[in-house]
């Protein structure tokens, strides 16, 4: 027997989460097909969107519509449909790069161990390399070392946090929330424990499984040093507390104090 073929079916169904009016233009996008051919998509009606392809061919096909936000139909070719029509289109870019991808949870939290070493290294390393790399290059000053190296840890905990709230469902622009303050370590929060989508969703397919290294960072190591933590407070109880005693007495009451009024 032969290879069954398929044809990829289209009938104006919508991913959950996503808006009308949005998948209207990712699939204007996608298809390159004018106001025409997506009032014939969003009719209701059956439209064949690509046919005689094999298994292997028509799922990237299937996938990038998802993407986009339309629920597709896989059929063998051979069971046709009256109300079927046929559009004709470019097809679907299968391959398309998305630079700010989803991201789950735990490469989310091993990332941001790259941050913190990053920024940790904007603020101490600078001090102690900087009279060598004088030497070699002149005019460079600390500031500039410094400035650096914290706007490339901004800038890759901008981009984590972006492809975070895509694997959220939500959208990117959220994540300017980190220059708020206050604000900032209740996204952070969400970002951490909010879980992704659990299919497909508008920003793409499921972000692929974490590898031993982003577990190692981003499960095992804050699980052990919450472990830690915990142990050690349970075992010098005392002492923090007189520490936290000791942090009271430092602390000057009478600034925060409303001052009496004369009478």
């Amino acid at each position: 027997m032969g290879q069954t073929h398929y044809k990829l079916i289209y009938a104006g169904d919508i991913v959950p989460g996503f808006e009308r009016d949005d998948v209207w233009n990712n699939l204007q996008t996608l298809l390159g097909a004018d106001n025409t051919t997506m009032d014939q998509l969003f009719s209701g009606q059956l439209v064949v969107l690509r046919k005689n392809l094999t298994t292997d061919q028509i799922r990237p096909y299937k996938q990038a519509m998802e993407n986009a936000g339309a629920v597709c139909r896989v059929l063998p070719v051979d069971n046709e449909s009256p109300a079927e029509d046929n559009i004709q289109s470019q097809p679907p870019q299968a391959s398309a790069c998305r630079l700010l991808s989803r991201l789950g949870r735990v490469r989310f939290v091993a990332q941001l161990w790259a941050v913190a070493l990053l920024a940790l290294a904007g603020w101490y390393l600078p001090e102690s390399i900087m009279p060598q790399l004088s030497q070699h290059v002149p005019g460079l000053e600390l500031w500039h070392l410094v400035t650096g190296l914290l706007s490339l840890a901004g800038a890759l905990m901008l981009i984590a946090s972006i492809r975070r709230l895509h694997d959220i469902n939500s959208k990117g622009w959220i994540s300017l929330l980190l220059f708020v303050p206050g604000v900032n370590c209740l996204l952070l929060l969400w970002l951490l424990f909010a879980p992704g989508s659990a299919d497909s969703n508008r920003f793409g397919p499921q972000p692929r499984a974490a590898g031993v290294i982003a577990q190692l960072l981003g499960l095992w190591l804050p699980l052990l040093a919450i472990i830690a933590a915990g142990t050690y407070g349970a075992l010098n109880h005392e002492e923090m507390l007189q520490l936290g005693l000791e942090l009271l007495d430092m602390i000057d009451w009478s600034e925060y104090m409303p001052s009496s009024v004369g009478m």
